[in-house]
């Protein structure tokens, strides 16, 4: 993103969740599709913050679907890391799949891009 105003990486000592500000839509369960209750979800989010999202397992009420709360499907994306690589105020508006999977090569792990708006 060579047009970014700021790019910065980082590494922090806990897991958070990276959410997508405003370009939050909505979750669904990662089986079934069906859109999850927003109390459902932030009570799983509270009980996974209680211990530093160490644990994100979660059962979603719809199908009883055992997966991760990383896993649900973020509409638009979100997630949860360790590491973060942003860019502030890019023109393009997300990082071509060619130079994206060059990344995940390059770093080792698969990534996740998340378009954050505030």
């Amino acid at each position: 993103m060579p047009d970014a105003r700021e790019i910065e990486a980082f590494v922090t000592e806990e897991i958070a969740f990276v959410d997508q500000g405003q370009n939050f839509e909505r979750v669904c369960c990662p089986k079934c599709a069906a859109e999850l209750q927003t109390a459902w979800w932030q009570e799983a989010m509270n009980k996974s913050c209680e211990q530093r999202f160490m644990n994100l397992k979660t059962v979603t009420p719809c199908c009883g679907f055992a997966t991760s709360l990383n896993d649900l499907d973020y509409r638009s994306a979100a997630g949860f890391a360790r590491c973060q690589l942003r860019a502030r105020g890019p023109q393009q508006k997300e990082v071509p799949t060619e130079q994206l999977r060059q990344l995940e090569r390059d770093l080792g792990t698969p990534l996740r891009q998340i378009r954050a708006h505030y």
